[in-house]
């Protein structure tokens, strides 16, 4: 059994449809979920050259081939109308061997310094 091909298929089955800004052509699937936490965190967003940004941080999972090779930290990942700004970025390796990239996000609001959040 193949990991990898298990992994992407899991992905395309219960993630999303995504891209990195600044190379929307290659789109691929992935997950981001809300990570949950146990203390209290600041309620009020930041504001950033994005727009204002949410303080809670989502959990990025994604293939490390067909596009998800260009998420890095910093990178900007479009889903729909929402925008994801990568925190830190981790290669998960079974048998070393990559199975897929983690990432953590937070949710970027307001959209791009223009108020574009043009969709995948």
């Amino acid at each position: 059994m193949n990991l990898e091909v298990s992994v992407n298929e899991a992905l395309r089955a219960c993630g999303q449809l995504v891209a990195v800004q600044g190379d929307e052509q290659a789109r691929f699937y992935a997950s981001i979920q809300p990570a949950g936490w146990n203390t209290q965190m600041r309620t009020e967003g930041t504001y950033t050259r994005f727009g204002r940004t949410d303080p809670r941080r989502f959990f990025y999972y994604g293939p490390l081939t067909g596009g998800g090779e260009h998420v890095c930290a910093g990178a900007v990942i479009k889903t729909g109308q929402k925008l994801y700004e990568i925190l830190i970025c981790h290669d998960f390796e079974y048998g070393g061997a990559g199975l897929f990239r983690w990432a953590e996000a937070r949710l970027i609001e307001g959209g791009m310094e223009d108020g574009c959040t043009d969709g995948v």
